[in-house]
């Protein structure tokens, strides 16, 4: 017997880089529809019970029985609560952290589930690229003729020390962690 399930719930969660590269969690706001008693009855979508009847020998008829005429009555109430969104080290753009049985309810059946897709939200000093972060450093014309060397702030705060005499300087194991996915 398959079991009817209400609509899955996807919401795109902005999360943060310093989430997405140390790990954290979000407390998120969610208003949810929820089924309670209300007073009366309904025409439910109950199943026939199947049964077999012997009418002669060898010979058997199949026979259908309403389980019930009506069930008591249900009514969805708006209901909110905060859920927390556990983020994963290194988790990518489109990845789903999911809620078992939060998403839409379904009368007589199952609710679905609730899905947060992760997006990364903009940062002031830099951006995300795959696994890679980018940083733009404004520097004087001088320090592009002669060289310079600054401290750049990471993501968890410690210094990383940057300078060169070309335009461009690749620290390698500074970027985010990669994140795997465990398959069964």
């Amino acid at each position: 017997e398959q079991i009817i399930k209400g609509d899955d719930v996807i919401v795109e969660l902005d999360a943060s880089l310093e989430d997405l590269y140390m790990g954290g969690s979000l407390k998120v706001w969610r208003e949810k529809n929820i089924i309670k008693p209300a007073p009366g009855k309904r025409r439910c979508n109950c199943r026939n019970e199947v049964y077999h009847r012997q009418i002669g020998p060898g010979m058997y008829q199949q026979m259908t029985e309403q389980v019930c005429d009506q069930c008591p009555n249900v009514k969805y109430v708006r209901e909110g609560d905060f859920l927390t969104v556990d983020i994963e080290k290194g988790m990518q753009d489109g990845q789903e952290v999911s809620f078992f049985e939060e998403g839409e309810p379904k009368i007589d059946g199952e609710p679905g589930d609730l899905k947060f897709r992760i997006r990364t939200a903009p940062h002031d000093r830099f951006r995300r690229e795959g696994n890679d972060l980018h940083a733009t450093v404004t520097i004087s014309l001088l320090q592009a003729l002669v060289g310079f060397e600054k401290n750049l702030k990471h993501l968890d705060n410690h210094l990383v020390q940057i300078g060169s005499q070309v335009s461009h300087q690749i620290l390698n194991s500074k970027g985010l962690l990669i994140h795997r996915i465990l398959k069964m």
